[in-house]
Order: structure tokens, then sequence, then C-alpha cells
């Protein structure tokens, strides 16, 4: 039987989190979901729903895939991935570190490390990641559609209507801003090609190519739809807000 593992919050559950489920499930025949206590929600995430609550509502999205599984309460960061048997944890960027960290101490007890899933972010409709700190706040619902104007940076007032074209309402600001959008020539295998780079306000940013001097509409689908795509790295050029 193969045995898998994952654990977060869960206040709200939203699409992210659905991914993690999707892959857990796609790939084990037991799943063991470790949702924080209430005294460890306290200190991370004060004003989150009960235990119970949020146990309740992963436990009926749980029941749809059709395969066995456990609710673990975790009063520590690991809860039971530490020391008992598994074959995988599914993980976040956010949460790689803590496996990594986790598998280190398995090692050194001389259990067996744990084989890490990692599960890329599911990007909102402003090409940030969706998570429950963002929904609470009423900046996104739990599918990552946008519920407030978009704070961002330019510095080419034509590269605004880029965010448009995804019915997403902006407002310009110098400080502040979530996203910034800026674009710049490259050489790119020996050819000069002007790149768009999309940073956000976590310190991440995303790069792509663009074939066309003048920004037409064809060009700008594909354009997000490459920069959605790609991997998330760690800017290092621009500081976040």
């Amino acid at each position: 039987m193969i045995k898998v593992c994952l654990g977060g919050t869960f206040d709200p559950v939203h699409d992210g989190h659905l991914a993690l489920f999707r892959k857990a499930f796609g790939l084990g025949d037991l799943i063991v979901v470790g949702i924080t206590s209430d005294e460890l929600t306290t200190h991370w995430k004060p004003g989150a729903s009960s235990f119970a609550l949020r146990a309740k509502g992963v436990s009926e999205i749980l029941k749809r895939y059709g395969k066995p599984f456990k609710i673990a309460e975790l009063n520590d960061r690991y809860g039971p991935a530490l020391y008992e048997d598994f074959d995988y944890i599914v993980v976040s960027p956010e949460t790689y570190r803590v496996a990594k960290d986790m598998n280190e101490m398995r090692k050194s007890e001389g259990r067996k490390e744990l084989k890490i899933i990692k599960v890329p972010w599911v990007l909102a409709d402003d090409f940030m990641p969706i998570s429950s700190c963002r929904i609470r706040s009423l900046e996104i619902d739990a599918h990552g559609r946008r519920l407030k104007k978009l704070p961002v940076k330019v510095y080419d007032e034509e590269l605004i209507d880029l965010f448009e074209l995804f019915g997403l309402e902006c407002e310009i600001k110098e400080e502040g801003w979530d996203l910034c959008i800026d674009r710049k020539v490259e050489n790119v295998n020996g050819w000069e090609k002007e790149i768009i780079i999309l940073s956000d306000r976590y310190g991440r940013t995303r790069k792509a190519a663009l074939y066309h001097e003048k920004l037409k509409k064809e060009d700008k689908k594909l354009l997000l739809s490459i920069l959605i795509e790609c991997e998330i790295e760690k800017n290092k050029s621009r500081k976040a807000i």
C-alpha cells in the first residue's frame, strides 16, 4: 500500500489545495492529511476557523476521491511525517524547505527519507499564487478571481493593457504595488529579443520573449500564456515591496 501525506491550515480550502489533493490521491492508496491544531494556528494565523470546522470541510472534499484517507491534527510543523512510514509527501513551493528539513531529521534518526513531490503554485487571475491569506484579506476568492483593483507599477504605459486583456482592473502605483511590469532587450542565442519581465510583491519574477516591437493583441495573449506557464524564479533584480 502506497501511503502519502500532506499538510496545511486549509482556512479556507482553495484551488491550490485542490491541486495538492489531486496529486496525493493520484499517487497513493492511503492519504493522510495533516491539519494544524487550534493552538498552532493561533500562533501562525490568528483568526482562523477552529480545527473541527476545518477538518470537517477538508473531509467533505476528500470523500470525492473515493480512496481511504485520514485526518491528523498537527501540533508542530512536521506532524506524523516526521516519524511514521510514508512513501511520499506532497508539498507546495512554500513548504518544500520544511519537507527537506524533515527528511534530514528522519535521516539522522535512521528513518527512510520520503519522496518529496513539489506541486507548482496555482496562480490567481493576477498572476500571483492563490493563498488563504490573500483570500481572507479579500484580494481574491478561492478560485483566484481578483476582487480588488490590482496595484501595478509599469515602466512603459503601453504595457498596462496587458492586464486589461484578462479583465483585470488596475491602478498605477509607484509604491505598494502587487505587480511590476517592465521590458528590456536581451541577447538570446545570439539574437536580440525584447523581454517582458513580470515581478510580484513577493520577489518572484517571470520572463517571456516578445518577438515584435509593437504589442499587438495576439502578441499579448501569447505573452501572458507564457508568463503563466513559466517557472517562478527568485527575483534578484528588484526588491519586493
